[in-house]
């Protein structure tokens, strides 16, 4: 079979067998990784996983500890070593997931030692997850970890019963909430490792109309807005208002006009409940190991490619598809778990007001 070419940014997989270069053209090759053009440099670089050059490993680690390279260039080494495998590779993985690596880098090499073997990335990786204070890194790298085949399962064995930093549980129980993924191991050891209630709180219809009622008189729009807005709930990156913003799940322009705000609600606490037509995630695994989750963009031309929970597009080879299903929003659910309950009402305030006459009808120029 022939080697899976890993694109920097996505996941475009194109079957390639190794090729054989003579030391002169290994040469040369090895010559352009000092190339003063970064697409160049990074077209190189990926050659080299592409076509086996095992001889060039060594040039890659030193590439990629070169501080003064862009973060993407050295992410791009990092998937080419992931790609060539094998014990010298997995040796100098262990070595830049060291603390002594800057974090950046020490993560990328972590994620490809963990997809190589998982079991000599647990000790750096528990240290890693351990020490997250920032709930939005900790995130970036929970959405990549759990691209790994069965890394969330593996991960809930190896987690911390008590002491969990809060950021990292509850980056992880995003992540493992959403797109369309179920993953109770991980879940239940991520919450009991932090200590946090993630009881699913289901409230009847009647209590959805009580809270309703409950934002429309205390809501404040104009604060809901900024929630809206926040990094970490990810609803911008999601959602488009009148065509600005993402396009991972539907547009909320007039999302107020057209729903009652009991159903808005539900639609928040609750995203299985009500997918739109059209923004049922498809769930893909791969022949190399790797699990993606998005909402499908298009099928053709012997590529799948789907639009993760980032926004971002990944493209996969249908001769790389192992599995592929339908899932449920990519969504997650309790998404407002970290609001205040008078938070919650001003978002729901915010929503209910997307598309009515006023200062918030994304039909008229602000």
């Amino acid at each position: 079979g022939g080697a899976a070419v890993a694109h920097c940014g996505g996941a475009g997989f194109h079957p390639v067998a190794p090729r054989r270069l003579a030391a002169g053209e290994l040469e040369a090759l090895g010559s352009i990784f000092n190339h003063p053009n970064q697409d160049v440099r990074a077209e190189a670089f990926k050659l080299v996983g592409r076509w086996k050059l095992e001889k060039l490993i060594a040039q890659l680690f030193e590439a990629s500890r070169d501080k003064n390279s862009p973060v993407e260039l050295r992410r791009t080494i990092v998937e080419t070593l992931r790609e060539l495998g094998g014990e010298k590779v997995i040796a100098q993985l262990e070595s830049l997931s060291g603390k002594e690596s800057e974090p950046q880098l020490r993560r990328q090499a972590l994620l490809a030692l963990a997809a190589l073997d998982f079991n000599r990335a647990k000790e750096p990786l528990l240290n890693v997850l351990t020490n997250f204070d920032n709930e939005i890194n900790a995130l970036t790298f929970w959405r990549s970890l759990l691209t790994i085949k069965d890394a969330a399962s593996k991960v809930a064995l190896v987690l911390p019963r008590s002491d969990l930093p809060t950021a990292t549980a509850k980056a992880g129980l995003r992540a493992a909430r959403e797109g369309g993924r179920h993953e109770p191991e991980l879940v239940l050891a991520l919450s009991r490792g932090a200590g946090l209630d993630t009881a699913e709180e289901t409230l009847s219809t009647a209590e959805l109309q009580e809270l309703a009622r409950q934002a429309q008189r205390d809501g404040d729009a104009a604060r809901g807005e900024k929630i809206y807005q926040r990094p970490e709930l990810a609803c911008v990156t999601c959602h488009a208002i009148g065509g600005v913003g993402g396009k991972v799940g539907s547009d909320m322009a007039s999302i107020g006009a057209s729903a009652p705000l009991d159903y808005i609600i539900e639609s928040v606490l609750y995203p299985n409940r009500k997918v739109k037509e059209g923004f049922h995630s498809v769930l893909v695994g791969t022949k190399d190991g790797e699990e993606y989750s998005g909402i499908l963009v298009s099928d053709a031309g012997g590529q799948l490619v789907l639009r993760d929970a980032t926004g971002r597009e990944i493209s996969i080879a249908n001769v790389n598809i192992k599995e592929r299903r339908t899932g449920g929003s990519l969504m997650p659910s309790n998404l407002g778990d970290g609001l205040t309950p008078g938070e919650r009402l001003d978002l729901f305030r915010y929503l209910s007001e997307l598309g009515k006459p006023g200062p918030y009808d994304a039909a008229k120029a602000k």
